[in-house]
């Protein structure tokens, strides 16, 4: 791991006591998504423009390079799960009140047919945890604990993002130049991608 890297269990449960009488809080280890595309698993709230009249706002993942130099527990708008610790208080906060309300996990769906996953059930959890977290109790229990990465086993272990500098992307370019490498030849990822067909009504 990294040098200034510090044990998630000791440094989340540090914390959790110490706010412990201010109110429960929920902290998770960041951690990315499998190759070719190593996204960083924890989410913002991101505007296009600013004192916009309109609901103007998204929520984002983390940019690698972003992600790479955050420090510290701090607040996030969403979490993964894969690596988390939650005082058990905090469940009350949006625990289901009756049939007809959402579970503490659940996934959403991009259309009727629920074909198209939008968001996992980790990201809808901690979502609703942070926004009911302002409106009830006055501020946002979900901490994202910059300092413990978690490694992530796909088909490799994938750690924390490296920062690219200008310098490793000059090396890289005179690499390519001085390798004499063919510039014909391609790198093609080859990854299923076919979107299920909507089902069919079936009229008698």
């Amino acid at each position: 791991g990294a040098s200034d890297a510090k044990p998630f269990f000791q440094s989340s449960f540090d914390y959790l006591v110490s706010h412990y009488v201010d109110g429960p809080v929920v902290i998770g280890a960041p951690y990315c998504g499998p190759p070719p595309v190593e996204n960083v698993y924890v989410f913002r709230w991101q505007s296009q423009q600013s004192e916009h009249a309109g609901p103007d706002f998204q929520l984002e993942q983390y940019d690698r390079s972003t992600a790479a130099k955050m420090a510290g527990i701090q607040e996030c708008a969403a979490l993964p799960t894969g690596l988390i610790m939650y005082d058990m208080r905090i469940f009350a906060l949006t625990e289901p009140k009756d049939a007809d309300s959402k579970p503490w996990f659940y996934y959403e769906f991009s259309d009727k047919y629920a074909a198209h996953k939008s968001s996992t059930e980790d990201v809808t959890m901690t979502r609703d945890l942070a926004l009911a977290g302002v409106q009830k109790w006055g501020y946002n229990p979900v901490l994202c604990n910059w300092d413990a990465w978690a490694g992530h086993w796909k088909p490799k272990c994938v750690g924390k993002p490296h920062i690219l500098s200008a310098k490793d992307v000059s090396s890289k370019l005179v690499e390519a130049v001085e390798g004499d490498f063919d510039p014909s030849t391609k790198l093609v990822d080859l990854r299923w991608n076919v979107k299920p067909a909507k089902p069919e009504m079936s009229v008698k």
